[in-house]
């Protein structure tokens, strides 16, 4: 490959250009992973959003996803109250709403909705190609929808898509610093 003077090398030896932005996709379990002190990834995470707020690509999230994310943060609050610790139920849900949309904000990630009704025949598709979990089928066929092709994730089930090339994995640890 020719090396191009004027870009940065990502992870994957693709060049960019002038320090072009990626567009990426932000999983779900990075978010609740941010905000779950006992997640397994959680220490991960938060080293995470510090990369994404340094390299200010264009982050992405599906409004399913943004949901997904609220649900297990006050799911997870929700057995903490169970032992008197936390006030009533819709406070928390107020309270993990606003925190994630503060998070949302503050990486300006922009929220994609689904606008395209074919897209389950598509992730059924993918479903059966791939033998992979129909959540998994569905967010990726709504990346392929919006020509994203980089996700942010922790779920080891996009493995097989990673290694067939249909996903790539981002990983902003490996990436080379940028001015």
């Amino acid at each position: 490959m020719r090396k191009i003077k004027s870009g940065l090398k990502n992870m994957r030896g693709v060049y960019h250009l002038n320090n072009k932005m990626q567009i990426v996709y932000i999983d779900h379990n990075i978010i609740t992973a941010f905000f779950l002190q006992n997640h397994p990834f959680h220490k991960q995470a938060v080293g995470d959003i510090a990369l994404f707020l340094k390299f200010k690509d264009h982050y992405v999230c599906s409004i399913s996803a943004v949901f997904e994310s609220i649900k297990e943060l006050v799911s997870s609050l929700a057995k903490i109250k169970e032992s008197n610790l936390l006030p009533p139920q819709y406070e928390i849900e107020k309270q993990v709403i606003s925190q994630v949309n503060s998070l949302l904000k503050k990486l300006n990630i922009k929220i994609l909705y689904v606008n395209n009704q074919q897209i389950f025949s598509h992730a059924l598709s993918l479903q059966l190609e791939f033998n992979i979990h129909f959540d998994i089928a569905f967010y990726t066929a709504l990346l392929q929808e919006q020509k994203i092709k980089i996700i942010a994730t922790y779920d080891e089930r996009y493995n097989k898509l990673f290694s067939e090339g249909v996903l790539t994995k981002y990983q902003p640890k490996s990436m080379p610093e940028r001015k």
